[in-house]
């Protein structure tokens, strides 16, 4: 019979010597090997010899075990590799999982952020108001005190004294207009009532 080996091919000669008790087949298993040398391919036999049946049966039971060695291993290392695959592919799902976790969370970050520069912009626009409504204010105000310390001064002048209140003291000066004002008031009520006094007795 022909078996098909790496390489090469493997036979069975079997040849009959002699007859009789004690005389086993003689059998030649040759091999094919290819080999190169001096630039050109040659093919010659690899003969292994064995003088007993039991020496066959031995080397192919060893060549049977090898093989379903060599098959349990091919067989162990694709069921490996379809376990790793399938740790990969579940790997793989869970880091897409956890990117696109982190994408979403990164565009609510980023909605939050544009949400904040808006708002940002928001106060910056009312600080700047509020700025210029102080400005206008403490211009007012100062309009306010030098308009008060005017009248202080028409005060003082026309009650000849002398102003003993500070410049910037601006409520007290208010507070002495005011005193006059109300003075001015008195002396206009009481030249009102005698003027009508004055009228109803020339009625009269």
């Amino acid at each position: 019979g022909v078996w098909g080996g790496g390489g090469g091919s493997v036979w069975q000669d079997v040849r009959m010597r002699g007859h009789g008790p004690g005389r086993y087949p003689a059998v030649y298993i040759g091999k094919a090997v290819r080999t190169i040398g001096a630039g050109e391919a040659t093919l010659f036999p690899q003969i292994i010899r064995f003088q007993e049946l039991p020496d066959v049966t031995s080397r192919y039971q060893t060549l049977v075990s090898t093989r379903d060695a060599l098959l349990r291993v091919i067989q162990d290392s694709h069921d490996d590799l379809k376990r790793k695959k399938k740790l990969l592919s579940k790997f793989v799902e869970d880091k897409n999982d956890e990117v696109l976790y982190y994408n979403n969370h990164l565009a609510e970050l980023q909605s939050r952020l544009d949400m904040a520069q808006s708002q940002s912009l928001k106060w910056d626009a009312q600080w700047t108001h509020i700025q210029n409504t102080a400005a206008k204010k403490t211009l007012l105000l100062g309009t306010v005190k030098m308009a008060t310390l005017n009248l202080y001064y028409v005060v003082v002048n026309y009650l000849h004294e002398q102003p003993t209140i500070a410049m910037d003291d601006t409520i007290q000066q208010f507070a002495k207009i005011e005193e006059f004002t109300h003075y001015i008031q008195s002396v206009w009520d009481e030249v009102m009532s005698e003027a009508r006094k004055a009228e109803a007795h020339l009625v009269k």
